[in-house]
C-alpha cells in the first residue's frame, strides 16, 4: 500500500440503461450511488476522494470488461499506482459477468488496491474461501442480470401480443407519433402509425422482388436513381437495407419481440402474407429442402440476357453455363465476308481451364431455350389436367415428410445439448469445491456458450414444431402456390420474356447439358411436390424421346 498521508480513493458509479438517468422520469440512480459513497467517506478520515467515474446506461452483463473505458482506465491507474482504494455502492458495479468480473477484482487487489463497497464492506482474496465467496458473488449478480433481462423481455413481448410499439428504432414505412396513449406513470407514449409515401416504396420493393425477381441491389440501385432517401434521410439505399425490409414481418402487421412473432394487427399491414412469404422465399434462395418444399420466384439477372441464366450447367465440369451474344464471320465462296448474330451460352470452365473440362465449348441458346421450354409446357399441360384437390393433398404429404424428419432432427439436437448443459452444469458445482479437473475460468467461459447454443436449438425446434402443427397455414399457403400456378398456364405464352425467366427458374432447379442431344432436366421439389414424382419423372422421359 502507498505511504500516503490519505488514502487515495477511486469511486465508480453505474447504471445499465439510459432510462435510469432519465431525469423526467424521476429515475436517476447515479445520484442515490453518489450519496451513499460521500456518506460512506465520512466516516473514513484517512481516506481521500481524489477521483470519480460515471458509467452511464452501460451494462455490467453485456458489456465485456475490455469494451468499458471506466474499467480501462481504473486498470491502468492501478497499474501505475494512482489510488490505493476503489470504492462502489454495491460490488456488482464492477460488473455481473461470472467469466471476468472476479479476475479484474483479483488483479485489483493483486495491485495493492483495497475494493470497498457501501453496502458489502470488503472484498479480499486472501485465502481460498475469499475467491469462493467472490465468485459467488458475481454468480449471484449475473443471475439478477438474466432475471432483470427476462423481465424486460417479457414485458416487451407483452407489449408486442397487444399491438404496442415498444420503442427503439422506428422501420421505414411506419412513422412513431403520440396519438393519446399514455403509459403506467400516465405519461404520453408514441405508437407506429402507416407513412403512406415510404408504404409505397416498401410495396414497390416486395413487388420487384416477388414479380419481376430483381435481386436486392438492382432494388437499391433503382431506389437510388429515383432520389429516394432511407429512414435515416441519407441518399444511399444498400442491399442489406433492401433484404432487411424484406425479411421484416411488420409489414404484415406483426410484431416480433424475443425472436417470437405476435399474431397480424391490421393497422400496421402493408404487405399481403402471400407476398411476405413469397420475398422470404426468394432471399434464402431455398437453402434446405424444407424451404425449397415451397414454390416462390429466385432473383434473376436482371443485367443478362439469356432466358436460361442462372439453372444451366455443364454436364461435363459442372460449371455455371453463361449467355454470351457475339458476330460470327464466314467467309463465301466468292470471298466475301457473311456477318452471323450467334446467341450461345457458354462454358468458360471449358475456355479458361481445359484440362478441367472436355465438353463443348459453347451451346446454340436459341435451339436450347426452346427445349427447355418445351419442358415447361410439358409440365403445365400435366398441372392443367390434374384436380386442384390431388395437387393439394399431394403437397401437403410431400411437406409433411420433410417436416417430420426436421422435427426429428432438431428434437434430438436439443435432447443432446441439454444434456451437455446439465453435465456442465454438474461440473461447475465440482469446481466450486475443488473437486472438477476442470478450473473455475474456465466453466465461466463454457457455460455462456453452452447457454447460448441450446437457446438457438431450443428456438429452431420450437420454430419446427409450430410450423409443423400449423397445417391450416401451410394448406393455405400451398392452395396460394396451386392458383399461381393455375395464373401462369394462362400467362406464359404471352408473358415478357423477363417474366419467363422468372416463371422458368420456379419450376426448373437444374438443366444439366452435355450437347442438345445429351442433357438432363431436374424440376424443383416446389413443383414436383404438385404432380408426385411419377408425373413429373413421365414428363422427363417424354420430352426425351420427344
Amino acid at each position: 500500500m502507498a505511504t500516503h498521508a490519505k488514502k487515495r480513493v477511486w469511486a465508480l458509479y453505474r447504471v445499465s440503461t439510459l432510462g435510469q438517468v432519465d431525469q423526467h422520469e424521476g429515475r436517476n440512480d447515479i445520484p442515490v450511488q453518489h450519496d451513499a459513497c460521500h456518506k460512506f467517506l465520512q466516516a473514513k478520515p484517512d481516506w481521500e476522494l481524489t477521483n470519480e467515474l460515471y458509467e452511464k446506461g452501460v451494462s455490467g452483463y453485456k458489456k465485456k470488461n475490455h469494451e468499458r473505458e471506466a474499467l480501462m482506465t481504473i486498470k491502468e491507474a492501478a497499474l501505475a499506482k494512482q489510488f490505493d482504494v476503489l470504492l462502489v455502492f454495491m460490488f456488482d458495479r464492477i460488473g455481473r459477468r461470472t467469466d471476468e468480473t472476479p479476475l479484474i477484482m483479483q488483479f485489483l487487489v493483486g495491485q495493492g488496491i483495497e475494493i470497498w463497497s457501501v453496502n458489502e464492506g470488503q472484498r479480499k482474496y486472501d485465502t481460498h474461501e475469499d475467491e469462493l465467496v467472490g465468485w459467488l458473488g458475481t454468480w449471484l449478480a449475473s443471475g439478477e442480470s438474466r432475471k432483470i433481462s427476462l423481465r424486460v423481455k417479457a414485458s416487451k413481448a407483452s407489449m408486442a401480443d397487444h399491438g404496442l410499439y415498444c420503442g427503439g428504432y422506428v422501420p421505414y414505412g411506419y412513422d412513431a407519433k403520440r396519438i393519446g396513449r399514455v403509459n403506467k406513470k400516465d405519461n404520453p407514449v408514441r405508437d407506429l402509425v402507416i407513412n403512406e409515401d415510404e408504404a409505397n416504396i416498401v410495396q414497390f420493393i416486395f413487388e420487384a422482388t416477388v414479380e419481376k425477381g430483381y435481386g436486392s441491389y438492382y432494388i437499391a440501385n433503382a431506389l437510388n436513381q429515383q432520389g429516394i432517401k432511407t429512414k435515416r434521410g441519407k441518399a444511399t439505399w444498400r442491399a442489406t437495407s433492401v433484404r432487411t425490409i424484406l425479411r421484416n414481418p411488420i409489414y404484415t402487421g406483426r410484431m416480433k419481440s424475443d425472436g417470437k412473432v405476435t399474431d397480424a394487427f391490421e393497422q400496421y399491414r402493408i404487405i399481403s402474407d402471400d407476398d411476405f412469404k413469397r420475398a422470404e422465399d426468394v432471399i434464402s434462395e431455398r437453402a434446405s429442402a424444407r424451404h425449397s418444399s415451397r414454390l416462390a420466384p429466385f432473383r434473376v439477372p436482371t443485367e443478362e440476357r439469356g432466358l436460361l441464366t442462372g439453372v444451366l450447367y455443364c454436364g461435363i465440369c459442372g460449371g455455371r453455363l453463361t449467355y454470351n451474344h457475339f458476330v460470327d464471320k464466314k467467309k463465301n465462296k466468292d470471298g466475301t465476308e457473311r456477318l452471323y448474330d450467334r446467341e450461345v451460352y457458354r462454358c468458360y470452365t471449358r475456355v479458361y481451364q481445359k484440362d478441367k473440362c472436355t465438353g463443348r465449348t459453347i451451346h446454340d441458346a436459341r435451339k436450347l431455350e426452346e427445349i427447355v421450354q418445351e419442358f415447361v409446357v410439358a409440365y403445365f399441360s400435366k398441372v392443367k389436367r390434374k384436380p386442384k384437390a390431388a395437387m393439394l393433398q399431394a403437397a401437403m404429404s410431400s411437406e409433411k415428410n420433410i417436416l417430420d424428419l426436421a422435427h426429428t432432427q432438431a428434437e434430438k439436437a436439443l435432447t443432446k445439448a441439454t444434456k451437455e448443459m446439465e453435465i456442465l452444469d454438474e461440473e461447475a458445482i465440482k469446481a466450486l469445491v475443488g473437486e472438477s479437473v476442470y478450473s473455475v475460468e474456465m466453466i465461466n467461459r463454457l457455460l455462456p456458450k453452452q447457454q447460448e447454443k441450446l437457446e438457438a436449438i431450443k428456438q429452431e425446434f420450437e420454430r419446427i414444431h409450430l410450423e409443423r402443427e400449423s397445417e391450416a397455414a401451410r394448406q393455405a399457403q400451398h392452395a396460394s402456390d396451386i392458383e399461381r400456378i393455375s395464373t401462369w398456364i394462362q400467362s406464359y405464352e404471352h408473358s415478357s420474356y423477363e417474366k419467363r425467366k422468372v416463371i422458368i427458374r420456379q419450376i426448373i432447379k437444374k438443366v444439366i447439358v452435355k450437347s442438345l442431344d445429351d442433357f438432363e432436366v431436374i424440376f424443383r421439389l416446389s413443383a414436383r411436390q404438385f404432380l408426385g414424382e411419377d408425373d413429373v419423372n413421365d414428363i422427363e422421359e417424354d420430352e426425351k424421346k420427344a
